[in-house]
């Protein structure tokens, strides 16, 4: 098993996606393109700018493989870099932190982020004894946040550029067990997901 010592690398595969550590050599300047775009960066609660090569290197050479790692998420079928999960583990606590980024669509029936984040928890939990989960959604990512039924351990108020609107980050905290009781019920929060995403593109015409 992995330690506070040792890199290593995470990988899997999905229906749809491959999910590895980004590489120098892969094309970050895709990465750049999508930050540029202000609906984009602010799901990351980041301001929206332009990264250049020299900028999209240092973020991956930054993530020690150790207790960060910066995962591309790539299309099974033409290799496209779809989008980003950054994993940042604190091996003291057995907690670990994840941010995703998926922005380009994934056409999956239970939705991007569960079908590459699922095999990423397991990782975490089932192979690593992570104890607990931290994770973070601006109020305003109403894409994220309708797929929520947790509430969150405490909500922070920011500033934010969000056209000059007042914005809250939504602080969540999973524990192990609860995680596991979810996925002991993964079939029908399917469902639910499926039914939520009918409901929303009815609304939108």
């Amino acid at each position: 098993m992995p330690d506070a010592q040792t890199p290593f690398n995470i990988s899997y595969e999905t229906d749809n996606c491959i999910v590895r550590e980004l590489e120098l050599t892969d094309p970050l300047e895709v990465i750049g393109g999508w930050m540029a775009q202000p609906e984009i960066a602010k799901g990351l609660n980041a301001p929206a700018r332009v990264l250049d090569i020299e900028d999209l290197r240092k973020y991956v050479t930054s993530h020690n493989r150790i207790d960060a790692h910066a995962l591309g998420v790539f299309d099974r079928q033409t290799g496209t870099l779809k989008g980003l999960w950054s994993v940042y583990v604190d091996w003291k606590t057995k907690e670990f932190q994840v941010n995703v980024l998926l922005a380009e669509k994934i056409d999956s029936d239970i939705g991007g982020v569960r079908e590459t984040g699922r095999p990423l928890y397991a990782i975490m939990f089932d192979d690593l004894g992570m104890e607990a989960l931290r994770y973070n959604v601006l109020e305003s990512n109403d894409k994220i946040l309708w797929r929520l039924t947790r509430q969150p351990e405490h909500i922070t108020k920011i500033s934010s550029s969000n056209a000059g609107k007042p914005d809250a980050i939504h602080h969540f905290r999973l524990t192990r067990e609860q995680h596991y009781e979810n996925r002991s019920h993964r079939a029908e929060r399917d469902e639910q997901f499926r039914r939520k995403r009918e409901e929303l593109r009815q609304q939108r015409g």
